[in-house]
């Protein structure tokens, strides 16, 4: 008989004791807080310069107000990446989510800030030039 010893890999996690979520649970918690509140949300949305995890939209859907990228549980967003400045290109603020247990008030803060915004059309998305997804603006 063999015995076997199991280490648990902590290393991407903020506390030793914090659950271990995908990104996509934490996408659909976001999604579940979105609809609670009534507010049209889309996952996965792709755009000319890469595939946004979640757009945030105006009451009758015609314009993004907010852009939400969603990592695994524990893991980091950085605002100065690639990623991120390329989806600032879009003209839509862009928030980060890493735990979903703050999705609610995430939710609650895009709303505040930004529900009186005219946002970004979809006809201003389509229109973005795609050789921007392999560029992206220099800091000054």
């Amino acid at each position: 008989m063999m015995s076997f010893v199991l280490k648990r890999v902590q290393a991407d996690r903020v506390h030793p004791d914090a659950p271990r979520t995908s990104e996509a649970n934490t996408q659909a918690e976001f999604y579940y807080q979105a609809r609670l509140a009534g507010w049209p949300v889309i996952l996965e949305v792709r755009t000319p310069i890469g595939r946004l995890d979640i757009a945030v939209l105006t009451r009758d859907k015609s314009a993004v107000i907010a852009i939400v990228e969603c990592k695994r549980c524990g893991r980091r967003i950085y605002g100065d990446s690639k990623q991120v400045k390329r989806y600032k290109n879009i003209g839509a603020p862009v928030y980060g989510l890493n735990n979903p247990d703050n999705a609610a008030r995430l939710l609650a803060t895009i709303l505040k800030n930004h529900s009186a915004s005219s946002g970004v059309t979809w006809a201003q998305i389509a229109a973005i030039d795609p050789a921007l997804r392999f560029r992206y603006p220099r800091a000054a």
